[in-house]
């Protein structure tokens, strides 16, 4: 009921005793109930000492608004409202109907809100925010509130709240200009004085949103409390959310309020109220109902038997197979109700001891019957085909007794304050399913999908509101309830297009509810048996080509509601005084009641395919070569050939997010499963030369005793023998001579390998190593050392048998270079090239260059023989930065000097006469022993006769002396 206030209320017209009544009985009930001490209401407010509305607070006003009982109101009316109105955004003092924002102030010189200024109709979601007497302080920037969303899908639940003292319409200074602070009946305190922290909730008026129905307490806050006789008046406050077409979800910063009235417990007393907790305003024949019902009490004492009954019918017919649970199990029955306490303290004068030891015995024996609150009674069935109507009533024979003590007198039949509300009616809808399908496939490269789908199609959802012979009188409200009923499957889901916009007033209303939704790879993949899926980002993969497949399921169904006016059998039309008897009024302007029609249900399925490849296990590998080209004795070059080592890279390719359209956005590149293996044609060139031979060495000397030169100088390497018999021989000498070993060797390596690493290679430094130690200087002479022992080359002694002393051949090599006397006679000298590094370059980016070596070895590309996988399976796959390889080519020129100090080296005397052989030459090398990947290519040859001479021994030294 609307009532145009007027500063006529403010007359004070009650007399002064009247007023310290009410006051003292509220004052008494707030001692009793919540511990006070001293009175809490005067006749002045507490800070600004405004007057009490006397008026009001005896009666209140005489107005059926106030049921006729007190309402605590200090102040000038025009004030408050003013005071009220100050910061807000809606800056109406008064509304249409001429009804203030606020009576006054409140005792504490808060503004009072009158619920019944009309505030617009809520067409949009609310915000409530939690706890709204918390609030920055000075200096603060701000502090973050939770809030509870109207929307159970909004997951917009925290919101930064500014500290904006004194500004208009920032919801701080709206906040502020109603909440000034005062704790003394904040839910902390109000559990702390009373034991119940919702010990004010029952007196709540009116339906609660079902975002802050469980806990009120926590976002309303109490300006005024209610008292035994006396109203109270709360507030709560909330922000926007989106509307129509708009996204709810969308962070709103605009902010508004509800006013929220407490009615005085004694309206709330002595009464028994069934409350439907949930029933469902429509059912799909073949689907499962439950319907449940709560039977509040509000005497102080405990109630036994009180009688229920259900009837559930359908088309007049009892509906089958229901199914009662709760604290009834039958259709009629009866419950025990427990004491509500509340009352217990109300006007008492002073406690009688022996009603304290009976209210004890019965809290005992009330545990002992199991009467622990709220009875919930449930009712289950199967929706036939036709609307259900249901009906619940409690009480209606009156038979109800209080719970005596066994030793007190028998129970007594006792009445209610109110019998009007024990009865409940409801119709359950039937509801023709229409189902829609479809479908939405995630392609291989794709990791999540976004989809709008239309409930049921273009054309909509329609109600139809039956206004009979009446009419319509206030906007329809309501819409289609759109349920995710896969959420594991559809995520980020949003809805729009599915609420009544505010100021519909027709009977025809017809709804575009869309829903639209992600869905993700990981979603569509899972196993639940296994717990595996797919999804590259996480390194989680399945293999492939194949495809998963899971059903999206949505659910709509909704109703209008609004209220009609219609004229009753019994309006009766009185003619004016006039002649004309077509001028007149209706004694009966019209009744109203609350209609509503539903939108209909839609199950709307959706097949959801992925499809999955995540790239072959292995790439065919390239061959090369593994082998030694001219490996044979005589060739002075060999190339060696082998497949480097093996090396992993890892890979990456490139999946994308699918917009609605179709559109793919957001590319990121994803882990590839497999690592890719490396490997490259690896080389060596080998190339030995001569750079000085033993016979351009000696041929100095043999040319002089070719000629019979005896100069000294001329023989500068070895001695060759003179004499005219000798002459035919290339290499004569004479045993007891010196015969100095020489010669200049050489060799070129070049290797191109391939590493990760950009230095020089350990295979190119192994190779010039064992060609090296290959090397080889032969000779069978016989030398005398300088203990005048017989030794060969390498100083070793030489056996004499039968007196004469046997030639073997003896070698130097650069692991053992010393010769006679233990002088060291093989020299070797190095240069090499500085390493050429020929990096092969790739990028992970799509798109860019990638080197076609390593080209062969990823998938979906020619180059490695894949590209089918790009084209049947959008695969292709990328090196990941950060990963090197190069080619490097390293060349080392090696020259080997056979005693370039030219040491004498004296032959021994008794050096037998017969041919000699000196040579250089280099010995097979056997790869296999090599930890390098080139083992396997077994023995690389050397070269039997790099450089040979034959010398003729003739005679000896002392022929030449005697």
């Amino acid at each position: 009921m609307s009532v145009a206030f007027s500063q006529s209320i403010f007359v004070n017209a009650a007399s002064k005793e009247e007023v310290e009544a009410s006051l003292e009985l509220a004052n008494e009930f707030l001692k009793n109930n919540y511990g006070f001490s001293n009175d809490y209401f005067r006749e002045k407010s507490y800070y600004n000492k405004r007057e009490i509305n006397d008026k009001l607070a005896v009666k209140g006003n005489g107005l059926d608004v106030f049921g006729n009982l007190p309402v605590f109101v200090y102040g000038d009316m025009d004030e408050g409202a003013r005071e009220g109105t100050k910061y807000g955004n809606d800056q109406r003092v008064y509304d249409a109907e001429g009804d203030p924002r606020a009576l006054g102030f409140s005792f504490i010189d808060e503004p009072y809100p009158n619920p019944e200024f009309h505030i617009d109709e809520v067409t949009y979601v609310r915000r409530w925010i939690k706890e709204p007497w918390v609030l920055p302080e000075n200096g603060e920037r701000g502090i973050t509130k939770e809030l509870s969303p109207d929307d159970p899908r909004d997951t917009h639940t925290k919101q930064y709240l500014e500290y904006q003292p004194n500004t208009f319409a920032s919801t701080y200074s709206v906040i502020r200009q109603w909440v000034k602070g005062s704790s003394t009946f904040l839910p902390d305190k109000v559990e702390k004085q009373t034991g119940d922290r919702k010990f004010f909730n029952k007196c709540i008026e009116g339906e609660l949103p079902a975002s802050i129905a469980e806990n009120p307490e926590d976002y309303i806050y109490i300006i005024q409390p209610p008292t035994y006789e006396s109203w109270g008046v709360g507030i709560a406050f909330y922000y926007y959310g989106g509307t129509g077409k708009d996204n709810i979800y969308k962070p709103n910063y605009y902010s508004y309020y509800q006013f929220f009235r407490y009615k005085p417990f004694v309206l709330v007393e002595k009464d028994i109220i069934p409350v439907f907790e949930a029933v469902q305003l429509s059912a799909v024949p073949g689907t499962p109902v439950m319907v449940s019902v709560r039977i509040d009490s509000t005497f102080d004492k405990v109630l036994k038997n009180v009688s229920y009954k259900w009837e559930i019918t359908s088309d007049g017919k009892p509906v089958e197979n229901v199914t009662y649970l709760g604290k009834g199990m039958e259709a009629i029955g009866t419950v025990n109700l427990a004491a509500d306490k509340t009352f217990s303290g109300m006007k008492k004068e002073e406690t009688d001891p022996e009603e304290e030891i009976e209210e004890k015995e019965e809290e005992l024996e009330a545990e002992e019957t199991e009467v622990m609150g709220a009875p919930v009674l449930y009712a289950s069935f199967i929706m036939p085909d036709g609307d259900v109507e249901i009906r619940f009533e409690v009480n209606t024979d009156e038979s109800v007794k209080e719970y005596n003590n066994a030793y007190k007198v028998e129970n007594k039949k006792i009445s209610e304050r109110d019998y009007s509300n024990n009865v409940l009616t409801r119709t359950i809808k039937v509801v023709e399913p229409i189902n829609t399908t479809g479908e939405a496939t995630l392609d291989y490269n794709v990791l999540s999908k976004k989809i709008n789908v239309s409930l049921p199609d273009e054309n909509g959802m329609t109600a139809e509101l039956d206004v009979g012979d009446g009419w319509l009188v206030s906007d329809v409200s309501g819409g289609v309830n759109v349920t995710n009923v896969t959420p594991q499957l559809y995520k980020s889901f949003e809805v729009t297009g599915n609420k009544i916009p505010g100021g519909t007033r027709q009977t025809t209303v017809t709804l575009y509810p869309e829903f639209s939704t992600t869905i993700h790879r990981k979603d569509v993949t899972y196993d639940s048996a296994t717990g595996l899926y797919d999804n590259p980002e996480e390194k989680k993969y399945l293999d492939g080509p194949s495809t998963r497949a899971k059903t999206g399921a949505v659910e709509a169904e909704g109703n209008a509601t609004t209220t009609r006016r219609y004229r009753c059998g019994g309006c009766v039309w009185i003619p004016d005084d006039s002649e004309d008897s077509s001028s007149g009024t209706w004694v009966c302007p019209g009744h109203t009641e609350n209609i509503s029609a539903t939108f209909g249900y839609v199950a709307d399925q959706r097949v959801i395919t992925a499809k999955i490849y995540n790239g072959m296990p292995s790439i065919p590998q390239k061959k090369f070569l593994d082998e030694i080209k001219f490996n044979t004795i005589n060739s002075l070059s060999k190339e060696m050939f082998w497949t480097s080592e093996p090396y992993k890279f890892n890979v990456v390719r490139w999946m994308a997010h699918e917009d609605e359209n179709g559109q793919l956005y957001g590319w990121t590149a994803v882990p590839g499963r497999y690592q890719r293996i490396f490997t490259q044609q690896n080389k060596a060139e080998i190339k030995w030369g001569i750079v000085s031979t033993m016979e351009k060495d000696y041929e100095k000397s043999r040319e002089a005793a070719r000629r019979r030169d005896y100069n000294k100088e001329n023989y500068d390497k070895a001695v060759f023998a003179s004499d005219e018999n000798l002459k035919n021989y290339r290499y004569p000498i004479k045993s007891g001579y010196y015969f100095n070993p020489t010669g200049t060797y050489t060799f070129e390596v070049k290797t191109e390998i391939y590493k990760p690493e950009k230095k020089p290679t350990a295979e190119h430094k192994e190779i010039v190593e064992s060609l090296i130690n290959s090397f080889r200087y032969e000779s069978n002479l016989i030398y005398i050392d300088n203990n005048n022992r017989a030794v060969n080359i390498q100083n070793q002694p030489v056996p004499a048998y039968g007196g004469k002393l046997s030639s073997v051949p003896a070698v130097l090599t650069f692991k053992d270079p010393t010769g006679v006397n233990n002088v060291k006679l093989l020299y070797e000298e190095r240069s090499s090239a500085e390493p050429i590094y020929e990096e092969l370059k790739h990028s992970q980016v799509s798109g860019g260059y990638t080197d076609p070596r390593l080209l062969a070895i990823l998938e979906g590309y020619s180059e490695s023989g894949t590209q089918s996988s790009r084209d049947n399976y959008k695969y292709r796959e990328y090196i990941e930065d950060g990963q090197t390889m190069y080619k490097i080519t390293e060349t080392t020129r090696v020259t080997i000097r056979v005693n370039p100090h030219n040491v004498r080296l004296y032959t021994h005397p008794n050096m037998p006469d017969g041919k000699y052989v000196v040579r250089a030459y280099i010995d097979n090398i056997n790869l296999a022993q090599s930890k390098n990947e080139y083992k396997k290519l077994g023995e690389l040859k050397g070269i039997e006769n790099l450089d040979r001479i034959e010398i003729v021994v003739k005679g000896s030294i002392f022929d030449d002396i005697s």
